[in-house]
């Protein structure tokens, strides 16, 4: 049985909620995600897609809890596993989020809960592609790491989770200052003492206050880039989609139907499967209609032991065209190429 990742604490990470009716009644609001999510049956799938148009597994999630309940979860399947507040299947509500894990050791995948035997969700792989219900069935189930839940129940307001990256734990430090004023009432005490020597440095202090203004000037310049770190950055997730593949002692060519989004990043689990432990080299090609301008991006190289799984890091297209991965062994032979499209979708 696979090990779950261990998820971060639930408590440090809680979005964003804005709609006050849906928050006053968590009922509607699982119903209203659930019908919400069914409206997009059929919509194509695209890794990094988010939009009615297309959708990968985490975007049709994300994509869904915002229309529908006003919720911004964050935009990938790890992130959604870690932000929710825990629960396991038995105790899963319609509307609630299932975390699987389709590459071997890692939350690859995430769908919607409507009861105990089905969930909607936006898939790449099987007969059918693109947003789906399917069920808990021998393929599924054991896959399943579990489920996280982002509608609180009660009277309570629909609050989930906010980023660690958001100060939640300042705004308890704020309202400290607001003893503030005590210790100024000691300050008048002491102040009548040296409030005789005081008019005597306050002759020089005028003085120093001439120079002061002038490094307050450079001050803010180095204040402001701050907060354009702070603050931009950690709100930008990138969308990763997650892709396993395994190598064997054979040679294996797969061209993906599946396109990938400009901007997207794809993220490769890797399994080894040689029997023997083993070290590879990952290529990533831009290709070309003339071979001889195929052009390199990246090269990788990873040590797997046999049976084990490594995630390699991930690559952001970010033009469109057609792309190649293949992995070669320690003795240059080839055992795996992969072809996908990147595209724009408008």
């Amino acid at each position: 049985m696979r090990k779950p990742c261990v998820p971060l604490l639930a408590a440090c990470i809680v979005f964003l909620a804005s709609s006050a009716g849906a928050q006053s009644d968590p009922g509607n609001v699982r119903k209203n995600i659930v019908d919400t999510a069914k409206t997009y049956l059929g919509v194509p799938y695209v890794y990094g897609a988010e939009s009615p148009k297309a959708f990968d597994c985490s975007g049709f999630v994300r994509y869904v809890y915002k229309q529908a309940a006003s919720i911004v979860l964050p935009r990938t399947s790890k992130s959604q596993w870690a932000a929710g507040v825990p629960t396991s299947l038995n105790k899963a509500k319609p509307g609630d989020v299932l975390v699987f894990d389709t590459v071997g050791g890692a939350p690859s995948h995430v769908a919607i809960f409507i009861d105990r035997k089905s969930f909607i969700n936006a898939i790449s792989e099987g007969p059918k592609t693109g947003v789906v219900i399917s069920q808990l069935g021998p393929y599924w189930s054991p896959l399943l790491l579990g489920a996280r839940v982002y509608v609180v129940a009660g009277d309570e307001p629909v609050i989930p989770l906010k980023r660690p990256d958001e100060p939640a734990k300042p705004t308890p430090e704020q309202s400290k200052p607001a003893p503030a004023p005590q210790p100024a009432k000691p300050a008048p005490a002491a102040a009548p003492e040296p409030a005789k020597p005081a008019p005597e440095p306050a002759k020089p202090t005028p003085e120093p206050a001439k120079p002061a203004p002038e490094p307050a000037k450079p001050a803010p310049q180095p204040v402001k880039p701050a907060p354009t770190v702070a603050e931009t950055l950690p709100q930008e997730e990138l969308p990763v989609s997650f892709i396993g593949f395994a190598i064997t002692n054979r040679m294996e060519k797969t061209t993906d139907k599946i396109p990938a989004q400009v901007g997207t990043a794809i993220q490769y689990a890797v399994t080894n499967r040689t029997g023997s432990d083993g070290v590879f080299e990952i290529l990533f090609y831009k290709m070309d209609m003339d071979p001889a301008k195929h052009k390199t991006l990246r090269r990788d190289r990873v040590s797997i032991p046999s049976g084990g799984m490594r995630l390699v890091e991930p690559f952001t297209f970010t033009e469109p065209g057609q792309y190649r991965l293949i992995l070669k062994t320690h003795d240059n032979m080839q055992r795996v190429e992969r072809i996908w499209r990147v595209v724009e979708i408008e």
